[in-house]
Formats: structure tokens, C-alpha cells, sequence
């Protein structure tokens, strides 16, 4: 693998480990551990779909997803196949 592959799994373990990192270390029921939770999913969700060939990961993509669910990844699929 290239150089740019593993800054991408880099970045992607760094990511993940501080979304773990700040999930283990609150509370189960505050704000925070919930849209922890929320982001760690929908990310998840949007880093499967970019690798079979959907919509991939970046911000707007994201935020539309993790503040919205399952209608928000519809609407994202959507715009991409537009």
C-alpha cells in the first residue's frame, strides 16, 4: 500500500480511538455519550457505504446522518445518486 492508504487508516484508527476514548469515559445516559454514539454509527454506516460503492464520508455527509438517522442517510443516498 501507498503512502495516502495508511494516513487514511491512520486517521480512521485516530478517529475511532477518540470516539471510544470519549464514549468509555462518560456516562451511559448523558448528551454527550449519546451523540458519541450517534456520530460513531453514522460514520460506520457512511465508511461501509463509500466502500461498496454509496455515498462516502465527509462532513456534510455526517452531520446529515448523525442528526438525522435512517431519513438522513435516504436523503443523502438520494442527492448522491442525483
Amino acid at each position: 500500500m501507498d503512502t495516502t492508504r495508511w494516513a487514511l487508516l491512520g486517521m480512521t484508527a485516530a478517529i475511532t480511538g477518540t470516539l471510544v476514548i470519549i464514549s468509555l469515559s462518560s456516562s451511559p445516559q448523558s448528551r454527550l455519550y449519546r451523540w458519541t454514539r450517534r456520530i460513531f454509527w453514522a460514520a460506520a454506516l457512511l465508511l461501509v457505504s463509500g466502500e461498496i460503492g454509496g455515498v462516502g464520508l465527509n462532513l456534510f455527509n455526517l452531520a446529515a446522518v448523525a442528526a438525522l438517522g435512517l431519513p438522513g442517510y435516504a436523503a443523502v443516498m438520494a442527492l448522491f445518486f442525483l
